[in-house]
């Protein structure tokens, strides 16, 4: 299922929904996503999750670390898309975590893959625990903040890095160097 709500006000009433969608196996949530839906944790079929960058917090990935089956998690956002809106919600959210993004230890059980599409990605931290299954991070963006604790990765096996080109060479290699 994919759902793209460029003003918001369909994906608010989502979490009005009196009995979530059970089954699905695959969900996609772009737009204005400001906060997940309160059914979210109980798609216990979930395999593949993408959603916008505008909802990642640490109270989300506290969320959803729940989801025991979730095989695949993307956040994205296309620069097409950030507004000044979306780009205000965005800077709220690294505010409200003081600038980095705690993956919290335990849970995301069978995830192996993580995936981050956008112009801006904050400062990743993994600490010990964290995506004890996670084989392949892949960042795609323009600018990116860091990451911490990829050692903490024990199952780690790729990590694909694609930045805009107007950044050139001398970024993709002080970003492999950390």
């Amino acid at each position: 299922m994919v759902i793209d709500d460029e003003s918001a006000d369909f994906l608010k009433s989502l979490s009005a929904l009196s009995s979530p969608p059970k089954f699905l196996n695959a969900l996609e949530l772009s737009g204005k996503l400001v906060e997940l839906p309160k059914w979210i944790t109980e798609l216990e079929a979930l395999t593949k999750l993408t959603l916008s960058v505008t909802v990642l917090k640490e109270n989300a990935l506290e969320n959803l670390k729940q989801l025991k089956n979730l095989f695949s998690l993307t956040f994205s956002l296309t620069a097409a898309k950030l507004d000044p809106e979306t780009a205000a919600i965005i800077e709220e959210n690294k505010v409200q975590s003081d600038g980095e993004i705690i993956v919290p230890a335990g849970g995301f059980d069978n995830l192996k893959l993580l995936r981050f599409s956008a112009p801006f990605v904050p400062l990743l931290s993994f600490p010990d625990k964290a995506m004890p299954k996670l084989e392949r991070i892949e960042l795609q963006f323009d600018m990116l903040e860091g990451i911490l604790g990829t050692e903490n990765l024990v199952e780690l096996k790729e990590v694909y890095l694609r930045l805009n080109q107007k950044h050139g060479k001398f970024m993709a290699e002080k970003i492999v160097q950390e």
